[in-house]
């Protein structure tokens, strides 16, 4: 089992793990568009891959500093349109939707695990890979694409970089900053929920929801 958030908006990578998979199921975790936005600029300024404000960030579109990501803007995560029809085309009945919000519920909890045919209960969720603050921006950036990790790699012998970086970065982030406020102007909100609409009717029927809360 994997997760990677980006992947369903590549048709070449959904149809590399049918390849290697093809009775494989996916689980496809839907989030308010521009929540969704929202929270990858905090995670991106948690990184350090990211030191502009909110508002010029978002008219810019582009992670700034995320040049190893293959889905660098802001927005392109939050196009459901693309994605769900490359899941429909590549894995057509075997794509599980949930909606964001209802996540941590037990009752979706376990509509999933009997979808995938699991043993109910078997585990609690655990939260993961949150966004948040930095204690040092310039560590943050040290981390992610400063001269040391050119030196780390040369010392650091591969199987261990991974888990060095993620130390590193847990060290960095303040506890529980993830709960910090963005605040978002009301006219770049209101253009990103219009620029979304059709992300949020496309969601919005495979997830059998009205979801009114996503289109404010």
């Amino acid at each position: 089992m994997g997760k990677l958030a980006t992947l369903m908006h590549f048709e070449d990578s959904v149809r590399r793990v049918r390849q290697n998979n093809p009775h494989v199921k996916l689980v496809v975790i839907l989030r308010h568009p521009v929540d969704r936005i929202l929270s990858l600029y905090r995670y991106a300024v948690g990184l350090g891959l990211e030191s502009r404000p909110l508002e010029v960030a978002l008219k810019d579109n582009r992670v700034e500093r995320a040049r190893n990501w293959r889905l660098r803007s802001y927005s392109g995560g939050s196009e459901y349109r693309t994605a769900i029809g490359i899941l429909s085309r590549v894995f057509p009945g075997k794509v599980i939707y949930v909606n964001y919000e209802e996540l941590s519920s037990n009752e979706t909890l376990r509509s999933v695990e009997e979808a995938l045919g699991l043993i109910p209960g078997l585990s609690e969720p655990v939260r993961a890979n949150e966004s948040g603050s930095t204690r040092s921006p310039l560590l943050a950036r040290l981390i992610t694409a400063g001269p040391a990790m050119a030196v780390g790699r040369k010392l650091i012998l591969s199987r261990h970089r991974e888990k060095v970086r993620a130390g590193l970065e847990r060290v960095n982030r303040c506890a529980r900053a993830s709960t910090a406020q963005v605040a978002l102007d009301d006219d770049t909100r209101r253009r990103l929920l219009e620029r979304h609409a059709p992300d949020v009717d496309v969601a919005s029927a495979v997830l059998g929801q009205d979801l009114p809360t996503w289109r404010r």
